[in-house]
């Protein structure tokens, strides 16, 4: 799930536009307004119902009582997730069900237990003073506060506690949730407070949601104390001048502060996984397949197809994502990097499949889950299908057939038969009980699913002749995860004993014997009958490692899906709770009003505002001489409708005795995007006169028109188009835009002034891998920029300009070391004209823009990261890592009568650091800069994800 207190894109947080032309319905319950495309409203009744139904139970440990909220449902995007955000408030859904993961529940129930608790959170943030704070900000306030007085870990930890607590599942349940912590504390690895909180690029480091679940329910169950958050939350405002505010708030809601709490959870946690382990010994005796490193790395959806040709994906901190070939020695080779994979893969005749979740070409909230296919011999991948929403693949015995799970827009599942060898569609058959198909199997020439309905997750047995399921394992709340075929039985990994195990299953019998005794974790089993051996992922602090064990060396224990484990801490927070959502009968849907949602009469939301002017685009590229331009006194306020495709910012600036007005409005519901700005009043218009002087900087006689208000105004169009696959982030995103301003330039010809209108027609294509942790610029990669410039109306005045931009990506020296080139090339069309236009291409760094005829450059970076041993300097100083960027720029610049050269050379020198606890990281250093002119410049520099 993602939460989201002060995230910036243009101006506030936006997940995207889902695709144009939907018409979008709406439901007013008591406490949410509910906006979703016409084609779910089934759906939309059912989210309305059980936000409703679990409204009190969510907000009772913090004591909230949250505003009617904007609910929207996103049935075309098939990255599974969700987001409560600020400024402008809302909760957004997604609805499409993950097709893989450690969830036995219900996807609606999940996420709303989830989501609502983040909805509670945040309006503890309007309380206090936060509460005259909205008064003077609106909106943004909250997220203010959230995001700088609590950490993200606890937010998330508290939500998957409110997603475990009140129901039968959550991931709190979940063994694997907190895999790292039991393996790092029983070989001694104690970090403190920031390492495990801020994170390392030395060592692995788990998420939020888990860090966040270990500290709140080991807390809960030592105190006792159900409104533990909202103690913590209320405490936090109150003290919100009190740099010690953190410390004061965590001792009054646990009786300890934080750094005792977590030396606390990490005794009471080391000695009952102590104990745990004592009671499971002896465990599986285990071969290893991979060669085992220091370093995390995890194998997994092992493959082997001969013995020295064992395949997996692998991931870890240095590459992207990749499907690998491993030999006997242990060692790996990259066939193909992988994008998001949405299934385990699959083998067939001499190929590999997996379904892949792929964006569509436009819209953010669109996307589609298609099958992949990667031939063995020839290292070719293919894309099967296009546009679907197919998940799972898996094959008959004699692999004729393919079939596939479906989700559909509107809700549930079905199981897709299809040829082959045209992959027509045979058949269709909808899920049991209106349920959510998993993962299917063929064995014994039956056909067998996973699916989660109301219940939980069972295993169902289809009868394709009469298109009727029939229950071979009863709904229970444990996970089941990787079927696979060893003989005429099934096996798979699942957390029925407390730790993921691999599981044989004989359908025809019903009995299940756990085949391994798993240390920490055992997934993604695949049984080799020429070795006789059961491949599995076994995990260890270095990540999941492939191993294998022989048949007969397996442990073959009964085991009974009725006798499932207890949860300790997980169980004592629902005991503390009192409801339950899977007990909760989902009735009455329509009893809820829905009515058309007109998008014209909802396109403004003026959600927050600041008494001074702030233009937040303009703060990515401030320099001192035009910080007025991004701040200054005056006041802003902010729009962004609920569905995320309209931004509008309004804006009063004084400055230098100016008063300016500022308007720039976004719209993105479209297929291409349009940006309309301006700015009124920045200072006095100017007209200019073109005298002579250096050739390469012509100098102009500027005449400021006293009284005279200086206007721009500007108009954008492109379209964003995505064609990322494959790990390959791709875009190509061709623009116009027109450009106007009432500072006039001397026509000769027309002898008067004239206003300056460019007009700029281009186009950009990108394709780079996907970073990794411990990037810092992509390992491989290369991009294309090509633009036409041109003064429409100046006739002999002004010429044209043809820009081109390229530049590439590879590895430097040594690992994580990254090298970037961009070369440019400017040609302006100046025959028979009088005026230069100035240079669309970047100077070389240390060099002011300038004119020319004719430009071009050549950059070069070179980076490389230092390790800093993870500092911990203070209570509110962390340093996590240098970057070191050494740099050389060479530009050829052609001006009306000769040529220069120009060079400049330097580093930058940057530290990633975290300050004052707060879980946003922050980047910044000096950069020195030497120009061939002996010149020495130094600036600051200074990174956020906010800007």
């Amino acid at each position: 799930m993602l939460f989201n207190a002060g995230e910036s894109y243009a101006q506030f947080y936006s997940s995207g536009s889902d695709p144009a032309g939907l018409k979008w319905m709406e439901i007013k319950t008591k406490r949410y307004n509910i906006i979703y495309p016409l084609e779910v409203d089934s759906l939309a009744r059912r989210y309305a119902f059980l936000l409703e139904k679990t409204a009190d139970a969510v907000n009772r440990p913090l004591r909230a009582k949250p505003r009617r909220l904007p609910v929207v449902l996103h049935p075309y995007n098939v990255l599974s997730n969700g987001l409560v955000t600020w400024a402008p408030r809302r909760m957004e859904l997604i609805t499409n069900p993950p097709s893989t993961g450690s969830y036995s529940q219900n996807w609606e129930k999940q996420l709303v237990l989830h989501e609502s608790r983040h909805v509670a959170q945040m309006t503890m943030f309007e309380q206090g003073i936060f509460k005259p704070a909205m008064w003077l900000l609106g909106e943004q306030a909250p997220g203010l506060g959230a995001g700088l007085y609590i950490n993200k870990w606890a937010l998330e930890g508290d939500a998957v506690a409110s997603e475990t607590e009140l129901s039968f599942s959550g991931r709190g349940r979940d063994p694997g949730h907190l895999i790292y912590f039991k393996a790092a504390f029983l070989e001694g690895d104690f970090r403190n407070r920031q390492r495990w909180a801020f994170g390392s690029y030395r060592q692995y480091t788990p998420d939020d949601y888990s860090l966040g679940y270990l500290l709140h329910s080991t807390i809960r169950f030592r105190t006792g104390n159900y409104h533990f958050m909202g103690d913590l939350t209320r405490t936090l405002v109150k003290n919100w001048i009190n740099p010690s505010g953190s410390s004061v708030s965590f001792r009054k809601s646990s009786g300890m502060n934080l750094d005792r709490n977590i030396r606390e959870t990490t005794k009471l946690m080391t000695s009952y996984w102590r104990r745990e382990d004592s009671l499971r010994a002896p465990f599986t005796q285990l071969e290893s397949v991979t060669y085992r490193t220091s370093d995390y790395v995890t194998y997994k959806s092992v493959i082997p197809v001969s013995a020295d040709s064992v395949y997996a994906v692998k991931s870890d901190l240095n590459e992207a994502r990749c499907l690998v070939r491993i030999d006997e020695s242990g060692r790996d080779v990259t066939l193909t990097f992988v994008g998001n994979m949405g299934s385990e893969p699959v083998y067939s005749r001499g190929k590999i499949y997996w379904n892949e979740l792929i964006p569509s070409l436009r819209w953010e909230h669109e996307s589609f889950s298609d099958i992949i296919e990667f031939d063995l011999a020839t290292g070719s991948t293919k894309r099967l299908t296009r546009h679907q929403n197919y998940s799972n693949p898996a094959f008959t015995p004699d692999g004729d057939t393919l079939f596939v799970v479906e989700y559909h827009r509107a809700g549930g599942s079905s199981l897709v038969l299809m040829e082959r060898a045209n992959l027509m569609k045979k058949v269709s058959y909808p899920a049991p009980d209106k349920g959510q198909i998993r993962e299917s199997i063929s064995v014994g020439g039956k056909i067998y699913s996973t699916v989660i309905t109301e219940k939980g997750m069972g295993i169902y047995r289809l009868d394709p002749i009469a298109a009727e399921w029939e229950k071979v394992v009863q709904e229970q709340h444990q996970n089941i995860d990787r079927l696979s075929v060893m003989g005429n039985a099934m096996i798979f990994s699942s957390d029925l004993e407390g730790t993921n195990d691999i599981y044989h299953f004989e359908p025809e019998s019903g009995q299940l014997r756990r085949l391994t005794t798993s240390k920490l974790s055992a997934v993604s089993p695949y049984y080799c009958d020429r070795e006789k051996s059961l491949f599995f992922s076994d995990y260890t602090k270095s990540g999941y490692q492939l191993v294998k064990v022989k048949a007969d060396e397996l442990d073959w224990k009964l085991a009974d899906f009725s006798r499932p484990h207890k949860y300790v801490f997980a169980d004592n927070l629902s005991l503390q709770a009192g409801f339950n959502i899977d007990t909760v009968k989902v009735e009455g849907l329509y009893k809820f009003e829905s009515k058309p949602y007109n998008k014209g009469r909802h396109l403004f939301r003026f959600h927050s505002w600041t008494p001074m002017y702030i233009n937040i685009d303009n703060l990515r590229n401030i320099t001192y001489d035009n910080f007025y331009d991004a701040v200054s006194l005056g006041a802003t306020l902010y729009s962004q409708n609920s569905l995320g495709t309209a931004t509008t910012m309004l804006g009063y600036s004084y400055h230098n005795k100016f008063h300016a007005g500022h308007l720039k409005f976004t719209y993105r519901g479209l297929f291409p995007v349009f940006e309309f700005k301006i700015d009124v009043n920045d200072r006095d218009k100017q007209r200019i006169f073109l005298v002579s002087g250096d050739l390469f900087n012509p100098q102009m006689v500027t005449d400021t028109v006293t009284g005279s208000p200086f206007v721009s105004a500007s108009m954008l169009a492109y379209v964003p188009m995505n064609l990322s696959s494959g790990g390959w982030s791709r875009g190509l995103i061709p623009r116009l835009s027109w450009r106007y301003s009432n500072d006039a330039f001397f026509s000769f010809r027309e002898g008067r002034y004239q206003d300056y209108q460019h007009i700029t027609l281009g186009v950009q294509y990108f394709q780079v891998q996907r970073m990794t942790k411990r990037n810092i610029f992509p390992k491989w990669g290369y991009g294309a920029n090509i633009q036409y410039n041109m003064m429409p109306f100046a006739g002999e005045n002004f010429g044209s300009t043809l820009y081109a931009n390229g530049y590439g990506y590879m590895p430097g020296l040594l690992k994580n070391h990254g090298i970037k080139v961009s070369a440019a090339f400017q040609k302006q069309f100046y025959d028979g004209k009088r005026y230069l236009m100035r240079n669309i291409a970047p100077s070389p760094r240390g060099y002011s823009q300038h004119f020319s005829i004719t430009y071009a450059s050549v950059f070069t970076d070179y980076a490389f990261p230092v390790y800093l041993g993870d500092l911990t300097l203070s209570r509110y100083l962390y340093l996590k890592r240098a970057q070191i960027i050494p740099f050389f720029d060479w530009a050829y610049s052609q001006g009306m009568n000769d040529f220069r050269h120009m060079y400049s050379y330097g580093s930058d020198f940057l530290i990633d650091f975290n300050i004052f606890n707060i879980s946003l990281p922050l980047t910044a250093g000096v950069r020195y800069i030497r120009t061939g002119e002996n010149r020495n410049a130094f600036q600051l520099v200074f990174q956020t994800p906010l800007l």
